[in-house]
């Protein structure tokens, strides 16, 4: 049942423009739904998330600046601390679009492609699926902001089908309903994993933690990785050509 939010979300079925705050627990569903909704929606998003990411004794930290201007500009800065530190860059600037080499990709260091390709002009979500494997660290915040219909599917299809309303917390001195449910590392998986969101009662994400299984192979037992993102973005407010410039 779980799998008809993208339904919802992306076929302007009526949403309330916000959840009652003095409902104690508002239904999970419509949270989520009007979320994705929120986003999909918007003509700009801006604004930035950072993922601390924990596993036994090790921590990294993920940083992204975003800006989205619909329907052709973008730009995504990633900057990754710890022994693997790493930046990246994806722009669009309305005619062409630059980002890093993939990994396992040959080529100079960046690439650069017009929007303009087998007569048509791509949009922002064509972009997206086109530079989805040169990020550093694609995650369900960006999935949601760009608002492909295949990545918002694919991140629903992941999610338990039973989601829990905890009651109001606050993040960041945010205060935001909390989520949670399992989750898949993939679809066809045989565990579960857990997913935590915090959502506040006009439909912005604030938090998105998963708590999930690896296996390496010089061990026994499973270690447990945290990956907890705080989220803060604004949409539709003005945003300056200058940021979707190429260098």
């Amino acid at each position: 049942m779980i799998t008809t939010l993208i339904a919802i979300a992306l076929t302007g079925t009526p949403l309330p423009r916000q959840a009652n705050p003095g409902q104690t627990n508002p239904d999970p569903k419509t949270l989520i739904s009007g979320m994705i909704k929120h986003y999909y929606e918007a003509k700009t998003i801006s604004g930035r998330t950072t993922a601390v990411q924990t596993a036994l004794t090790a921590r990294v930290n993920v940083i992204t600046e975003l800006a989205i201007r619909q329907p052709d500009c973008f730009r995504i800065a990633q900057a990754r601390d710890g022994s693997a530190a790493r930046n990246w860059l994806l722009v669009s600037n309305g005619t062409i679009f630059t980002y890093d080499k993939p990994d396992q990709v040959k080529g100079k260091p960046r690439f650069a492609e017009p929007l303009f390709q087998n007569g048509k002009k791509m949009t922002n979500r064509d972009v997206y699926q086109v530079i989805s494997s040169a990020m550093g660290d694609k995650n369900a915040a960006i999935d949601i902001a760009f608002g492909r219909s295949e990545d918002l599917r694919a991140l629903v299809n992941l999610w338990g089908k039973e989601w829990v309303n905890h009651g109001l917390v606050s993040v960041g001195g945010r205060q935001g309903y909390h989520l949670t449910s399992n989750m898949r590392p993939y679809v066809e998986a045989g565990y579960w994993d857990k997913v935590e969101m915090v959502i506040d009662p006009d439909f912005n994400l604030i938090n998105y933690k998963t708590i999930q299984k690896v296996f390496p192979p010089n061990q026994r037992e499973a270690v447990y990785v945290t990956t907890d993102m705080k989220v803060e973005l604004t949409i539709n407010q003005e945003i300056a050509d200058a940021v979707f410039a190429i260098r």
